[in-house]
């Protein structure tokens, strides 16, 4: 009579069972969620910082419009407004870059430091997030600026649908940069949202962090596949 092997029965109802789950040590938890915690305040601060990079390269050129408008007052009042703008965009984005929360806490309490930054987005950064979408508004109307006095020499008389296609432009330019970024955001903010679940039911598991890598990877192609798409109809916009 075969002997039945009941812990050979066993290792396989674990791997096809999807609720068996290899539970992390404490020190794996630890460390795995050190490194979200980093990733996540690295996304923030790299997020703001480009953006007021950008933004400051906007002023800049904005800046060099007023000489070469410098003698139409039409001209003058428009990039002047959006220089003020741009300056105060600026100013809110560096204010939220320094309300982003330090690791320095994450050593005492793990769950409170994760959970801050969850607070952080939506209080504050989520905020940012539409303000970086300005950019793309600003550089339209800059590159608009550039082209119309290198081709013209002024900015040409413009009918009501001209103002109705080009303020089009410039809020599609907006809705496209915010909600992109959002989108991207709002991922890594439910991986965290997760790891909070199972660090309350006490179940982070190797298949967790395996699925939120796979994820992780597929959310990459998508917002570089995205950006792309963006810069490609954000030049096609400022040249048209």
């Amino acid at each position: 009579m075969t002997r039945i092997d009941i812990e050979k029965y066993k290792e396989y109802w674990k791997q096809d069972n999807p609720g068996s789950k290899e539970l992390l040590s404490k020190e794996e938890i630890q460390g795995y969620l050190s490194g979200t915690s980093r990733n996540i305040s690295t996304l923030f601060r790299k997020g703001l910082i480009a953006d007021i990079i950008l933004k400051m390269l906007c002023a800049l050129s904005l800046v060099v419009l007023l000489l070469f408008y410098s003698g139409s007052n039409r001209a003058m009042t428009a990039i002047v407004a959006t220089l003020v703008i741009t300056v105060l965009l600026i100013w809110y984005q560096v204010k939220s870059l320094k309300l982003i929360p330090g690791h320095d806490s994450f050593i005492t309490d793990m769950r409170s430091s994760l959970q801050s930054r969850i607070n952080y987005y939506y209080r504050r950064h989520i905020k940012s997030l539409l303000n970086g979408g300005l950019t793309n508004s600003i550089l339209i109307i800059a590159g608009s600026l550039y082209y119309f006095y290198f081709k013209y020499g002024e900015i040409r008389a413009m009918e009501t649908d001209d103002y109705i296609v080009f303020s089009s432009f410039i809020l599609l330019g907006f809705l496209f940069g915010s909600l992109v970024q959002i989108y991207h955001h709002n991922f890594h903010i439910r991986q965290l949202k997760e790891c909070l679940e199972e660090i309350d039911s006490d179940t982070i598991s190797r298949q967790l962090i395996s699925k939120q890598k796979n994820r992780r990877r597929r959310i990459l192609w998508i917002a570089i596949l995205a950006i792309t798409c963006g810069l490609l109809l954000l030049s096609y916009l400022i040249v048209m």
